[in-house]
Protein backbone atom coordinates (compact mmCIF):
# COMPACT_ATOMS: atom_id res chain seq x y z
CA UNK A 1 0.00 0.00 0.00
CA UNK A 2 2.56 2.21 0.96
CA UNK A 3 4.47 2.23 -2.64
CA UNK A 4 0.81 2.57 -4.21
CA UNK A 5 0.44 5.83 -2.13
CA UNK A 6 4.22 6.80 -3.16
CA UNK A 7 3.30 6.42 -7.20
CA UNK A 8 -0.18 8.23 -6.45
CA UNK A 9 1.35 11.24 -4.63
CA UNK A 10 4.24 11.06 -7.43
CA UNK A 11 1.76 11.57 -10.19
CA UNK A 12 -0.15 13.96 -8.41
CA UNK A 13 2.59 16.44 -8.04
CA UNK A 14 3.23 15.97 -11.13
CA UNK A 15 -0.04 17.26 -12.65
CA UNK A 16 -0.02 19.90 -10.27
CA UNK A 17 3.49 21.03 -11.31
CA UNK A 18 2.15 21.32 -14.89
CA UNK A 19 -1.06 23.01 -14.02
CA UNK A 20 1.13 25.97 -12.37
CA UNK A 21 3.42 26.43 -15.47
CA UNK A 22 0.36 26.70 -17.63
CA UNK A 23 -0.96 28.81 -15.00
CA UNK A 24 2.11 30.92 -15.11
CA UNK A 25 2.69 31.18 -18.53
CA UNK A 26 -0.91 32.85 -19.07
CA UNK A 27 -0.14 35.54 -16.53
CA UNK A 28 3.35 36.50 -17.95
CA UNK A 29 3.96 34.70 -21.31
CA UNK A 30 0.59 36.02 -23.26
CA UNK A 31 -0.91 32.42 -24.29
CA UNK A 32 -3.02 32.72 -27.24
CA UNK A 33 -6.08 31.56 -25.65
CA UNK A 34 -6.14 34.91 -23.65
CA UNK A 35 -7.62 38.21 -24.60
CA UNK A 36 -5.39 41.11 -23.53
CA UNK A 37 -7.50 44.43 -22.40
CA UNK A 38 -5.53 47.45 -24.11
CA UNK A 39 -6.38 50.66 -23.55
CA UNK A 40 -6.51 53.94 -25.72
CA UNK A 41 -6.53 57.74 -25.26
CA UNK A 42 -6.61 60.00 -27.97
CA UNK A 43 -3.47 61.08 -29.59
CA UNK A 44 -2.91 61.72 -32.90
CA UNK A 45 -1.87 60.10 -35.51
CA UNK A 46 -0.93 57.60 -33.48
CA UNK A 47 -3.90 56.75 -32.32
CA UNK A 48 -7.46 58.57 -33.34
CA UNK A 49 -11.18 58.02 -32.97
CA UNK A 50 -12.85 58.23 -36.14
CA UNK A 51 -16.95 58.77 -36.51
CA UNK A 52 -18.29 56.72 -39.75
CA UNK A 53 -21.68 57.96 -41.26
CA UNK A 54 -23.60 55.40 -39.42
CA UNK A 55 -22.33 56.54 -35.88
CA UNK A 56 -19.87 54.15 -35.16
CA UNK A 57 -16.68 55.11 -33.82
CA UNK A 58 -13.20 53.67 -34.89
CA UNK A 59 -9.84 53.88 -33.96
CA UNK A 60 -7.21 54.38 -36.15
CA UNK A 61 -3.32 55.69 -36.26
CA UNK A 62 0.11 53.88 -36.36
CA UNK A 63 0.77 52.88 -32.81
CA UNK A 64 -2.64 50.95 -33.17
CA UNK A 65 -1.01 49.34 -36.19
CA UNK A 66 1.90 48.57 -34.50
CA UNK A 67 0.54 46.64 -31.62
CA UNK A 68 -1.70 44.90 -33.79
CA UNK A 69 0.99 43.49 -35.74
CA UNK A 70 3.04 42.46 -32.57
CA UNK A 71 -0.39 40.54 -31.75
CA UNK A 72 -0.22 38.71 -34.26
CA UNK A 73 3.36 37.58 -34.15
CA UNK A 74 2.73 36.42 -29.92
CA UNK A 75 -0.21 34.69 -31.12
CA UNK A 76 -2.71 37.24 -28.82
CA UNK A 77 -5.92 38.58 -29.51
CA UNK A 78 -6.53 41.85 -28.11
CA UNK A 79 -9.61 43.94 -26.97
CA UNK A 80 -9.69 47.79 -26.92
CA UNK A 81 -10.68 50.24 -23.83
CA UNK A 82 -10.93 53.69 -24.18
CA UNK A 83 -10.63 56.73 -22.03
CA UNK A 84 -8.59 60.29 -21.50
CA UNK A 85 -5.02 59.84 -21.44
CA UNK A 86 -4.91 60.13 -17.27
CA UNK A 87 -7.57 57.09 -16.94
CA UNK A 88 -6.08 54.68 -19.30
CA UNK A 89 -2.50 55.32 -17.42
CA UNK A 90 -4.28 54.83 -13.95
CA UNK A 91 -5.79 51.77 -15.45
CA UNK A 92 -2.36 50.25 -16.70
CA UNK A 93 -0.68 50.76 -13.64
CA UNK A 94 -3.71 49.02 -11.31
CA UNK A 95 -3.69 46.49 -13.72
CA UNK A 96 -6.85 46.86 -14.92
CA UNK A 97 -5.67 46.79 -18.51
CA UNK A 98 -2.43 44.72 -19.73
CA UNK A 99 -1.37 47.58 -22.63
CA UNK A 100 -1.20 51.17 -23.62
CA UNK A 101 -1.83 50.91 -27.42
CA UNK A 102 -1.21 55.25 -27.35
CA UNK A 103 2.36 56.21 -27.54
CA UNK A 104 3.73 57.34 -23.71
CA UNK A 105 6.99 58.65 -22.73
CA UNK A 106 9.10 56.76 -20.59
CA UNK A 107 8.59 59.72 -17.65
CA UNK A 108 10.40 59.22 -14.20
CA UNK A 109 6.46 59.15 -12.60
CA UNK A 110 5.33 56.71 -15.32
CA UNK A 111 8.37 54.41 -14.67
CA UNK A 112 7.37 54.14 -11.07
CA UNK A 113 3.90 52.98 -12.05
CA UNK A 114 4.32 50.66 -14.72
CA UNK A 115 6.91 48.58 -17.67
CA UNK A 116 7.32 50.42 -20.93
CA UNK A 117 8.73 48.89 -24.74
CA UNK A 118 11.34 49.90 -26.48
CA UNK A 119 10.93 53.56 -28.27
CA UNK A 120 8.95 53.59 -31.67
CA UNK A 121 8.97 56.08 -32.48
CA UNK A 122 10.23 59.96 -31.74
CA UNK A 123 8.18 63.52 -31.04
CA UNK A 124 9.53 66.97 -30.72
CA UNK A 125 7.96 69.25 -27.46
CA UNK A 126 6.22 72.71 -28.82
CA UNK A 127 4.51 75.50 -27.76
CA UNK A 128 1.03 77.41 -28.80
CA UNK A 129 0.46 80.70 -28.24
CA UNK A 130 -2.10 83.30 -29.43
CA UNK A 131 -1.93 85.45 -32.78
CA UNK A 132 -1.05 88.86 -31.92
CA UNK A 133 -1.78 90.90 -35.29
CA UNK A 134 -2.47 94.29 -33.49
CA UNK A 135 0.12 97.05 -35.35
CA UNK A 136 0.73 98.10 -31.55
CA UNK A 137 2.67 94.82 -31.04
CA UNK A 138 3.99 94.60 -34.08
CA UNK A 139 6.08 97.91 -33.36
CA UNK A 140 6.42 96.39 -29.76
CA UNK A 141 8.20 93.75 -31.46
CA UNK A 142 10.53 95.64 -33.46
CA UNK A 143 11.79 97.30 -30.34
CA UNK A 144 11.98 94.46 -28.51
CA UNK A 145 14.15 92.59 -31.28
CA UNK A 146 16.31 96.09 -31.19
CA UNK A 147 16.65 96.07 -28.07
CA UNK A 148 17.89 92.33 -27.25
CA UNK A 149 21.02 91.92 -25.12
CA UNK A 150 22.62 89.91 -28.57
CA UNK A 151 22.58 93.18 -30.53
CA UNK A 152 24.32 95.65 -28.09
CA UNK A 153 27.66 94.43 -30.24
CA UNK A 154 26.15 95.83 -33.63
CA UNK A 155 25.44 99.34 -31.70
CA UNK A 156 28.39 99.80 -29.92
CA UNK A 157 30.71 99.01 -33.50
CA UNK A 158 28.69 101.60 -35.18
CA UNK A 159 28.78 103.73 -32.33
CA UNK A 160 32.60 103.77 -31.90
CA UNK A 161 33.13 103.68 -36.38
CA UNK A 162 30.37 106.75 -36.25
CA UNK A 163 32.91 108.45 -34.07
CA UNK A 164 36.08 107.30 -35.43
CA UNK A 165 35.01 108.70 -38.90
CA UNK A 166 33.73 111.76 -37.77
CA UNK A 167 37.66 112.71 -35.61
CA UNK A 168 39.50 111.52 -38.66
CA UNK A 169 37.37 114.00 -41.24
CA UNK A 170 37.64 117.08 -38.80
CA UNK A 171 41.06 116.34 -38.06
CA UNK A 172 41.88 116.17 -42.01
CA UNK A 173 39.43 118.80 -43.48
CA UNK A 174 39.61 122.08 -40.31
CA UNK A 175 42.34 123.62 -42.10
CA UNK A 176 40.99 123.64 -45.93
CA UNK A 177 38.20 126.60 -45.38
CA UNK A 178 35.58 124.12 -45.79
CA UNK A 179 32.52 122.91 -44.27
CA UNK A 180 34.50 121.53 -40.87
CA UNK A 181 35.29 124.85 -38.90
CA UNK A 182 39.32 124.53 -36.81
CA UNK A 183 37.51 125.34 -33.63
CA UNK A 184 36.58 121.89 -31.96
CA UNK A 185 33.46 121.79 -30.61
CA UNK A 186 31.81 123.07 -33.40
CA UNK A 187 34.03 121.34 -35.89
CA UNK A 188 33.63 117.80 -34.27
CA UNK A 189 29.85 119.07 -34.16
CA UNK A 190 29.49 119.41 -37.54
CA UNK A 191 31.78 116.18 -38.87
CA UNK A 192 29.52 114.07 -36.22
CA UNK A 193 26.39 115.70 -38.37
CA UNK A 194 28.08 114.26 -41.39
CA UNK A 195 29.16 111.45 -40.43
CA UNK A 196 25.40 110.33 -39.24
CA UNK A 197 23.83 111.86 -42.55
CA UNK A 198 26.03 109.21 -44.44
CA UNK A 199 25.67 106.41 -41.96
CA UNK A 200 21.56 106.82 -42.67
CA UNK A 201 22.57 107.10 -46.02
CA UNK A 202 20.42 110.17 -46.64
CA UNK A 203 23.09 112.43 -48.01
CA UNK A 204 21.88 116.10 -47.92
CA UNK A 205 25.43 117.26 -49.00
CA UNK A 206 25.48 120.21 -46.61
CA UNK A 207 28.82 119.20 -45.18
CA UNK A 208 30.93 117.49 -47.67
CA UNK A 209 35.16 116.95 -47.39
CA UNK A 210 37.07 118.81 -49.97
CA UNK A 211 40.64 117.43 -49.87
CA UNK A 212 41.79 114.29 -51.08
CA UNK A 213 42.12 112.38 -48.08
CA UNK A 214 38.78 113.77 -46.67
CA UNK A 215 36.81 111.83 -49.44
CA UNK A 216 39.18 109.07 -48.95
CA UNK A 217 37.62 108.79 -45.48
CA UNK A 218 34.41 109.42 -46.66
CA UNK A 219 34.34 106.79 -49.24
CA UNK A 220 35.84 103.82 -46.69
CA UNK A 221 32.75 105.23 -43.91
CA UNK A 222 29.68 105.40 -46.90
CA UNK A 223 30.91 101.53 -47.67
CA UNK A 224 31.25 100.88 -44.16
CA UNK A 225 27.40 102.14 -43.25
CA UNK A 226 26.25 100.62 -46.20
CA UNK A 227 27.20 97.23 -44.05
CA UNK A 228 25.54 98.78 -40.69
CA UNK A 229 22.71 99.86 -42.50
CA UNK A 230 22.46 96.40 -44.12
CA UNK A 231 22.71 94.33 -40.72
CA UNK A 232 20.14 96.39 -38.63
CA UNK A 233 18.08 96.61 -41.16
CA UNK A 234 18.35 92.59 -40.81
CA UNK A 235 17.64 93.03 -37.32
CA UNK A 236 13.91 94.26 -38.23
CA UNK A 237 13.09 91.91 -40.36
CA UNK A 238 14.32 88.86 -38.62
CA UNK A 239 12.54 90.04 -35.89
CA UNK A 240 8.69 90.74 -38.29
CA UNK A 241 9.83 87.04 -39.84
CA UNK A 242 9.74 85.88 -36.39
CA UNK A 243 6.47 87.48 -35.91
CA UNK A 244 4.94 85.91 -39.21
CA UNK A 245 6.37 82.46 -37.90
CA UNK A 246 5.37 82.58 -34.34
CA UNK A 247 5.28 84.67 -31.53
CA UNK A 248 7.38 87.35 -30.27
CA UNK A 249 7.87 86.50 -26.36
CA UNK A 250 8.14 82.81 -26.41
CA UNK A 251 11.35 81.65 -28.59
CA UNK A 252 13.22 79.59 -26.68
CA UNK A 253 12.80 77.29 -23.69
CA UNK A 254 13.74 79.67 -21.28
CA UNK A 255 10.84 82.40 -22.28
CA UNK A 256 8.93 79.52 -21.08
CA UNK A 257 10.08 80.30 -17.62
CA UNK A 258 8.95 84.34 -17.64
CA UNK A 259 5.22 83.76 -18.80
CA UNK A 260 1.95 81.69 -17.99
CA UNK A 261 1.96 78.23 -19.42
CA UNK A 262 -0.35 75.50 -19.78
CA UNK A 263 -0.04 71.58 -19.68
CA UNK A 264 -1.80 68.42 -19.83
CA UNK A 265 -1.81 66.80 -16.31
CA UNK A 266 1.00 63.64 -16.21
CA UNK A 267 1.92 64.07 -19.98
CA UNK A 268 5.50 64.18 -21.70
CA UNK A 269 5.49 68.01 -21.77
CA UNK A 270 4.49 68.55 -18.23
CA UNK A 271 7.18 66.52 -16.81
CA UNK A 272 9.38 68.22 -19.49
CA UNK A 273 8.18 71.36 -17.72
CA UNK A 274 9.27 69.93 -14.57
CA UNK A 275 12.18 69.51 -15.68
CA UNK A 276 12.83 73.04 -16.20
CA UNK A 277 11.69 73.88 -12.80
CA UNK A 278 9.03 75.76 -14.77
CA UNK A 279 5.47 76.69 -12.77
CA UNK A 280 2.39 75.94 -15.38
CA UNK A 281 -1.17 74.95 -15.16
CA UNK A 282 -2.06 71.42 -15.30
CA UNK A 283 -5.23 70.32 -17.20
CA UNK A 284 -6.92 67.44 -17.83
CA UNK A 285 -6.76 67.69 -21.44
CA UNK A 286 -4.81 69.52 -24.59
CA UNK A 287 -8.63 71.08 -25.67
CA UNK A 288 -8.98 72.75 -22.21
CA UNK A 289 -4.93 74.24 -22.26
CA UNK A 290 -6.09 75.86 -25.55
CA UNK A 291 -9.27 76.88 -24.41
CA UNK A 292 -7.14 78.50 -21.51
CA UNK A 293 -4.69 80.20 -24.02
CA UNK A 294 -7.71 82.21 -25.94
CA UNK A 295 -9.74 83.38 -23.00
CA UNK A 296 -5.90 84.60 -22.45
CA UNK A 297 -5.93 82.83 -18.93
CA UNK A 298 -2.40 81.61 -20.22
CA UNK A 299 0.19 82.65 -22.41
CA UNK A 300 1.57 79.49 -23.79
CA UNK A 301 0.39 75.77 -24.28
CA UNK A 302 3.23 73.41 -24.06
CA UNK A 303 2.27 69.52 -25.90
CA UNK A 304 4.24 67.28 -28.01
CA UNK A 305 4.43 68.77 -31.37
CA UNK A 306 1.79 66.39 -34.06
CA UNK A 307 -0.98 66.68 -31.46
CA UNK A 308 -0.74 70.07 -30.79
CA UNK A 309 -0.66 71.13 -34.25
CA UNK A 310 -3.68 69.09 -35.36
CA UNK A 311 -5.48 70.31 -32.25
CA UNK A 312 -4.53 74.00 -33.52
CA UNK A 313 -6.68 73.40 -36.54
CA UNK A 314 -9.49 74.64 -35.10
CA UNK A 315 -8.56 77.69 -33.54
CA UNK A 316 -7.46 80.29 -36.45
CA UNK A 317 -6.85 82.38 -33.19
CA UNK A 318 -3.94 80.17 -32.29
CA UNK A 319 -0.35 79.14 -33.72
CA UNK A 320 2.52 77.16 -33.56
CA UNK A 321 5.48 78.91 -32.12
CA UNK A 322 8.02 77.22 -34.60
CA UNK A 323 11.33 76.28 -32.24
CA UNK A 324 11.07 72.63 -30.79
CA UNK A 325 12.16 72.77 -27.48
CA UNK A 326 13.07 69.28 -26.87
CA UNK A 327 12.70 65.62 -28.10
CA UNK A 328 10.91 62.45 -26.32
CA UNK A 329 11.01 59.59 -27.09
CA UNK A 330 7.66 57.09 -27.32
CA UNK A 331 6.69 53.51 -26.22
CA UNK A 332 3.97 51.33 -25.45
CA UNK A 333 2.79 51.37 -22.08
CA UNK A 334 3.23 47.34 -20.07
CA UNK A 335 1.42 46.21 -17.24
CA UNK A 336 3.60 45.52 -14.39
CA UNK A 337 2.31 42.09 -14.11
CA UNK A 338 4.56 40.81 -16.70
CA UNK A 339 7.86 39.55 -16.34
CA UNK A 340 11.14 40.63 -18.11
CA UNK A 341 10.93 37.38 -20.60
CA UNK A 342 7.46 38.61 -21.69
CA UNK A 343 8.76 42.28 -21.94
CA UNK A 344 11.79 40.73 -23.78
CA UNK A 345 9.46 38.59 -25.91
CA UNK A 346 7.45 42.21 -26.80
CA UNK A 347 10.52 44.24 -27.87
CA UNK A 348 11.57 41.64 -29.99
CA UNK A 349 8.21 41.41 -31.59
CA UNK A 350 8.46 45.19 -31.59
CA UNK A 351 11.48 45.18 -33.76
CA UNK A 352 10.61 42.79 -35.95
CA UNK A 353 7.23 44.43 -37.06
CA UNK A 354 8.49 48.21 -37.60
CA UNK A 355 9.68 47.59 -41.18
CA UNK A 356 7.19 44.79 -41.90
CA UNK A 357 4.13 47.41 -40.90
CA UNK A 358 6.11 50.06 -43.03
CA UNK A 359 5.42 47.40 -45.96
CA UNK A 360 1.72 47.41 -45.40
CA UNK A 361 -0.98 49.31 -47.42
CA UNK A 362 -3.71 48.36 -45.66
CA UNK A 363 -4.14 50.09 -42.22
CA UNK A 364 -6.63 48.48 -39.20
CA UNK A 365 -8.96 49.99 -37.64
CA UNK A 366 -10.06 49.10 -33.70
CA UNK A 367 -13.06 49.18 -33.27
CA UNK A 368 -14.12 51.02 -30.21
CA UNK A 369 -15.39 51.35 -26.61
CA UNK A 370 -15.98 54.38 -24.60
CA UNK A 371 -16.11 52.91 -21.36
CA UNK A 372 -13.90 54.37 -18.87
CA UNK A 373 -11.38 51.71 -17.79
CA UNK A 374 -12.88 52.13 -13.95
CA UNK A 375 -16.06 50.48 -15.14
CA UNK A 376 -14.63 47.85 -17.62
CA UNK A 377 -17.20 45.27 -18.72
CA UNK A 378 -16.26 41.14 -19.10
CA UNK A 379 -14.09 41.91 -22.63
CA UNK A 380 -16.45 41.51 -25.75
CA UNK A 381 -15.55 39.22 -29.10
CA UNK A 382 -11.69 39.57 -29.66
CA UNK A 383 -10.44 41.80 -32.38
CA UNK A 384 -7.72 39.27 -33.46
Amino acid sequence: MSVAHAITALFASFFCGISALEAQSTTSGGSSTETMVVGLFDAPPFAEAFTKPDGKVIWEGSSIRLLESIADELQMQVAYRSGTEAEILDALAAGEIDFCASPIAPTTVNMRRFQFSHAYAAVGIAAATRVNSSVESDFQLVLAALAAPSRSHLYGISLVALCIFAILVWLVERRKGGHFEPHPWRGIGASLWWSIVTLATVGYGDKVPVSFAGRFIACAWMLASLILTSLITATIVGALTMRTQGNGTVHSAADLLHVRVAAVRSSIAADWLSTLNARFLQTKTLEDALQLLERERVDAVVAPELPLAQEIRGHAELQMVPTRFAEEYLCFGIAPKFDTAFVHRFNVALVDAIPRLARSEFPRSAPALVEPPSQLPPPTEPTP
